[in-house]
C-alpha cells in the first residue's frame, strides 16, 4: 500500500479493521498480478481476526463508501476486489468521518427495515415455524420423567451361508 494512500483524509477516517482490511486487499491484489483479486469472507475474517461475516460487511462498506475499492460477486461466494482512486476527491476530514459512519450504518437501517417487512408467504411461514416449536416445547413439558432405565434391545444381523469355495457357484 502507498504512503499516499496512507497520509490521506480519507485513510485516517477508517476503523482499524477497515485499515487492515485494505492492506490484505491490497496484498492480494499485487500478488494476483491482474488488478484485482477475488477475497472469501473466510479468508478476510482469517486474516484479520474478525469472527463476524456482518462485521466483515461492514469493513466491506466502509472501504467501498471511501471510495477505495470497488467490489463485484465473483465466483464461489468471493468478493472481487478492485482498488480505485475515489479517496483522492475527499478532501475535508468531517466528510471523511461522516462518509465512513455512513457506511457502517447502512447495514443496521436495513435490517430494521427488513424485519419490519416481513410479510406475506414468508410471515406464514415464520407463524408455522414458531408454532411448531412452541408445540414441540410443550410436548416436552408434559412428558413424564421417568426413572426407569432405557430398555436397548441388541440388533443381530442374520448369517447368511456363503460357499466356502468362491468358484463352486460358477
Amino acid at each position: 500500500m502507498s504512503t499516499e494512500i496512507e497520509q490521506s483524509i480519507a485513510y485516517a477516517a477508517l476503523s482499524k479493521p477497515a485499515k487492515r482490511a485494505l492492506a490484505f486487499i491490497t496484498a492480494a491484489i499485487e500478488r494476483g498480478g491482474v488488478g484485482t483479486a477475488p477475497v472469501t469472507s473466510l479468508a478476510m475474517m482469517t486474516a484479520l481476526g474478525i469472527s463476524s461475516t456482518a462485521r466483515i460487511a461492514a469493513v466491506n462498506r466502509e472501504l467501498r463508501g471511501l471510495g477505495f475499492v470497488i467490489t463485484t460477486e465473483g465466483a464461489r461466494r468471493a468478493t472481487v476486489f478492485a482498488l480505485t482512486e475515489g479517496w483522492r476527491n475527499i478532501t475535508d476530514a468531517d466528510e471523511a468521518k461522516r462518509l465512513a459512519a455512513v457506511a457502517r450504518e447502512t447495514q443496521k437501517r436495513r435490517q430494521v427495515r427488513v424485519g419490519a417487512r416481513v410479510s406475506g408467504g414468508n410471515a406464514a411461514r415464520l407463524r408455522m415455524a414458531q408454532s411448531r416449536s412452541e408445540q414441540r416445547q410443550k410436548e416436552l413439558a408434559e412428558r413424564p420423567d421417568d426413572d426407569e432405565p432405557v430398555q436397548v434391545r441388541k440388533i443381530t444381523l442374520p448369517v447368511l451361508a456363503w460357499p466356502t469355495n468362491p468358484n463352486a457357484g460358477l
